[in-house]
């Protein structure tokens, strides 16, 4: 009877351990409902790409489930500060991600102004640890190389960087190979757009204007400019303008870029634009040196750019897709997966995109089949 006991009790306390444990699984599940991802955002600066990247992960997320009865009037045109504000004031109690608003980072958020790079990044670190952040997505080079470095080794996930792997935010292209780090990688991207710009112009003198540091050499792609222009045998001519770290520093930094450009006009063929923090009232103002010298700009840096007063842009980014993509992977990281194990590569075929006011504005006559193979033409005729 006393073995009996005995057995019938092991019994119980074996399907108690076992029963204890399967629950404690589920609790952890990623399909459980208790189990939610809290996630943080990091971006260099406020910049158009961001905010399409942001809102179409956000999409993306609602696509695949993790995100429930989004409602319509995601304000896409502002910037992402405001696009994440609008996500959290939303019900998220029956989501499996929850977007932390004390947890949004703008690197040239004047907070940040006085304060070196080191304690920017502790700042953070504790901010996001402090908020249980399980994620952080970040935009741009910076902020990927800041969230790489918090201290936490909080998981991340980078978009929009120009080139991850020459800047060390992964290690390779095909998986980061990097614990707890995940960037989105389209290889050759820059490479593509430079050589639709050269199929078309044939220029032997190229001009590009770009901040004087490493940095700016890689994500503003001027590194695989180089290296184009120097298989093709063309000549780049470069002006050195370092960025503004603070809004009092925009005028100075347009009037030097204008001076920059006017000394390039006079030399060139071609003005490649690579990066710009010009805002969009002053954005005809500031190419009207390269206008005056019938000089074509094509923007390597955004479409928006021929949209403001370029000539011309080959951009390959696939805002909607880009951000299913990401959401994809961040589902398969709730899902258990490890982010330096995940696909990264995502990219398409260059889209072309043309301001027929300007080419009629530098004399400029594009070729019918080019009109009819443009994904947009720009025309204002309140000119």
């Amino acid at each position: 009877m006393k073995k009996r006991l005995a057995c019938s009790l092991s019994l119980l306390l074996v399907l108690t351990v076992t029963l204890t444990c399967i629950l404690a699984a589920s609790a952890d599940s990623p399909d459980s409902p208790d189990k939610i991802l809290k996630i943080g955002y990091c971006e260099g600066e406020s910049y158009y790409e961001f905010n399409y990247a942001l809102y179409n992960i956000i999409y993306g997320l609602e696509e695949y489930g993790l995100i429930t009865e989004l409602p319509e009037g995601m304000p896409v045109e502002s910037d992402s500060r405001v696009i994440w504000k609008w996500i959290c004031s939303q019900n998220q109690e029956d989501w499996k991600v929850r977007f932390v608003e004390d947890a949004f980072f703008s690197l040239t958020d004047s907070e940040f102004s006085q304060m070196e790079e080191s304690d920017i990044v502790k700042y953070i670190d504790q901010k996001i640890t402090s908020s249980g952040i399980g994620l952080m997505i970040s935009m741009g080079t910076t902020a990927g190389l800041t969230a790489k470095a918090l201290p936490s080794v909080t998981p991340m996930m980078c978009f929009a960087a120009a080139d991850p792997v020459k800047s060390g935010i992964v290690a390779n292209a095909q998986q980061s190979d990097t614990p707890n780090v995940w960037a989105q990688v389209d290889v050759d991207g820059f490479r593509r757009t430079i050589r639709v710009m050269y199929d078309i112009f044939r220029p032997e003198k190229i001009g590009t204007v770009y901040a004087n540091s490493e940095d700016a050499y890689i994500y503003s792609g001027v590194d695989v400019l180089d290296e184009f222009a120097q298989e093709n045998n063309i000549e780049v001519i470069r002006e050195f303008v370092e960025d503004p770290e603070t809004p009092e520093e925009y005028d100075e930094y347009l009037n030097n870029l204008k001076s920059a450009y006017e000394k390039l006009a006079k030399e060139i063929d071609v003005f490649v634009l690579t990066t710009s923090l010009v805002e969009e009232e002053d954005f005809k103002d500031i190419l009207q040196p390269f206008y005056d010298a019938k000089v074509p700009v094509y923007s390597i840096n955004s479409t928006d750019d021929v949209k403001f007063g370029a000539l011309m842009a080959a951009e390959s980014a696939d805002y909607k897709n880009v951000g299913r993509f990401g959401a994809d992977m961040i589902k398969r990281f709730i899902n258990g997966e490890e982010l330096e194990t995940l696909p990264q590569i995502y990219q398409t075929a260059p889209f072309l995109v043309i301001n027929y006011d300007v080419a009629r504005k530098i004399g400029y006559r594009p070729p019918f089949n080019m009109l009819l193979s443009a994904n947009k033409i720009y025309i204002d005729n309140s000119d």
